[in-house]
Parts: structure tokens; C-alpha cells; sequence
């Protein structure tokens, strides 16, 4: 299969995740070379409970020259459970670019995979090609959440020197939580209430919260249960300049979420950390929570970084997918945090 007179001998195919694959990641992402020694690719795409990764791979004189990953998932679109992935971590070597390996790989992805829906958040170098001819609704920058926890991390860049002190945290505090050491049947219960007929998200079951949360190979993260089964699982790491506290997921009653968040953000406070990201659609249930807990939206200029989000349905009919606030997400459909 070729693409033209500038690379005939360039193959494609889409293979599962394997121990070639895992070499090929190290010889075109070095920078990953940390997290691979680790074991964050077998955990995305071999210990994945919800399926093994495929990779879609351009090979030329028996070397891969390109990847995209997709990692697969059990999504909930209209009420009924479809599998599919999310596409990440594109990247075509130096000596073959300009020949559309990029676009030629995701093609295959859609030619041979059984997939019903593929999602991601495309860089700024993939997005043109990916909410482009590659088919993908264009929802724009995520839906980032902040919540300013020290005066000195935002008005530091603006004049330099400037008070630094602990922003008062004016929501209640949920007093009864327990640590989650391992999400049960419970947990499961508590997403399928909380998440609606007409969503379209990643099915946040035990088997997917255990796997993202308690088995990932390089983080850590706290997890807090409420009593009537609400739950809070969140991280503080360096980032960005400054101490970043990221709600990863918030999932339960509204009144009962709004105080163990506020629960969450008093302890990242305690332990120094200078603000606090989520990523929620206005429409999603959590959404008042979030707010009456402080958050309020990130203006897209003021983000150190601009992530993109967008989806494309593959062997699925539902207009669903395509529609921006029916999708619910959170921190948990990053990876990397």
C-alpha cells in the first residue's frame, strides 16, 4: 500500500500493541523514554481491562517510521455501551515527513478497525489534519475549570513581584469521607445514577477506575468517598510553574460533590499548592458543583497550554457523538496527569 512516487516502499497496517511497538515509541518519542521504562505503555494498551491499544504503523525497509496509538475504551452513547478509542500520541519520523504518513494512518485506523467512535485532544502541530479532511467535530479547547488557590501564582506574571498568600475557601466542608483503596460494585452504582441516557462518555465503571487511578504506573492520587457513595479522586504535582492541584474526577450527588470538593481543595491548600484545574461541560451534572465550589472557567489565552477536544463516530450512526455538550469529561481522559 503506497502513497505516491515519494514513498512507495511505506506500509500500513494496524497491529496490537506489542514489544516492537513499545521500541518504536522509544526511538521516535525519547522524551517518553522515562515513562516507557516504567511500564505506562503496557499499561494504556496491554493491561488496558477494557481492551488491547491498536496501533496504527507506517513501515518502511522493515523500521516504523510512524505510530498513532489508539487506546481502547467501553463508551455510553444514547444508553447503550459501544467500544471505542482514544487516539493519542501521533508521531512520524523526521525523514518521511511531507509524504502524508500522518493522514495515510489514521485512515487505517478507520479501514481496519471495529471501532463505533474514536475521541481525543489533538495537538496544535495534529489538529489542522484531524478536524480537517480527517473527518473529526472540532470542539474546541477543553473545558478547563480554575480555582485560584494563592494570590502570587497569577499576578506574578503580571508584575513580577507580588503578595503571595492563601485565597479564603468559602465552600462547606464534607466532614465524613472515607479513602478509597479500591473502587468496588458501589462505585459503579454511584456512575451509572449519576451519568444520563443521552451521554456520550468513557463507561467510568470499577474495572476503569481501578485501572486509571490505583494501577497507573508513574502517579498517585487521592480518592475520598462520601457516604451516600459520592467521590472525589484528585493530584498535586509541580507543573506549569507553580503547584498545580487537578480534580480528576468528581462523581455523586451535587450538594454532597460541592462539599468534598471543597474538602479536596482545603487539603491541596495545606500542602502548598497554588491552584486548582478540572475540566467539566457546563451541561454535565458536576457542573454546579464545581461552581458553587469556586471553579469558574479558564479563559483559553490565559492557559499555559491549549489543548484541543473532538471526536468522530466510525460505525455508529447516533448525532450524539458529534455534539459537544452531550459528552461528559474529566481529568481522567487526560493522559498526562
Amino acid at each position: 500500500m503506497g502513497l505516491g512516487l515519494g514513498s512507495m516502499s511505506i506500509q500500513y497496517n494496524l497491529i496490537p500493541f506489542s514489544e516492537t511497538v513499545r521500541d518504536a515509541y522509544l526511538d521516535l518519542l525519547t522524551q517518553q523514554q522515562k515513562e516507557v521504562a516504567l511500564g505506562k505503555l503496557e499499561w494504556k494498551f496491554a493491561n488496558n481491562p477494557k481492551g488491547l491499544g491498536m496501533i496504527a504503523s507506517a513501515t518502511k525497509d522493515g523500521r516504523i517510521v510512524g505510530i498513532n496509538a489508539f487506546m481502547a475504551n467501553m463508551f455510553q452513547v444514547d444508553g447503550f455501551l459501544r467500544l471505542g478509542y482514544q487516539s493519542m500520541d501521533t508521531v512520524v519520523s523526521p525523514d518521511v515527513r511531507g509524504q502524508g504518513v500522518f493522514g495515510r494512518l489514521v485512515e487505517t485506523f478507520y479501514d481496519q478497525c471495529n471501532a463505533e467512535l474514536v475521541y481525543g485532544f489533538p495537538n496544535s502541530n495534529s489538529a489542522p489534519g484531524f478536524f480537517g479532511k480527517l473527518g473529526w467535530t472540532n470542539f474546541g479547547a477543553v473545558p478547563m475549570l480554575i480555582r485560584p488557590l494563592r494570590t502570587g501564582y497569577f499576578l506574578k506574571r503580571f508584575v513580577g513581584i507580588a503578595p503571595d498568600f492563601r485565597i479564603p475557601l468559602l465552600s462547606q466542608i464534607h466532614v465524613s469521607t472515607e479513602r478509597i483503596t479500591r473502587f468496588t460494585q458501589q462505585d459503579t452504582e454511584t456512575w451509572m445514577k449519576f451519568s444520563s441516557s443521552n451521554f456520550c462518555s468513557v463507561q467510568r465503571d470499577a474495572d476503569f477506575l481501578n485501572w486509571r487511578l490505583m494501577d497507573h504506573p508513574t502517579e498517585n492520587y487521592d480518592t475520598q468517598r462520601a457516604v451516600d457513595g459520592s467521590f472525589v479522586a484528585s493530584t498535586l504535582t509541580l507543573k506549569h510553574a507553580g503547584s498545580v492541584g487537578y480534580v480528576m474526577e468528581a462523581i455523586g450527588d451535587e450538594a454532597t460533590l460541592a462539599a468534598l470538593i471543597g474538602t479536596t481543595l482545603r487539603q491541596m491548600q495545606t500542602r502548598g499548592a497554588d491552584v486548582a484545574l478540572a475540566w467539566c461541560l457546563p451541561g454535565s451534572p458536576n457542573y454546579r458543583a464545581y461552581r458553587k465550589a469556586g471553579f469558574f472557567p479558564f479563559p483559553v489565552g490565559l492557559r499555559p497550554i491549549v489543548v484541543n477536544f473532538g471526536a468522530r463516530p466510525i460505525h455508529c450512526v447516533s448525532s450524539t457523538i458529534a455534539e459537544k455538550l452531550k459528552w461528559y469529561i474529566s481529568y481522567l481522559d487526560s493522559d498526562t496527569v
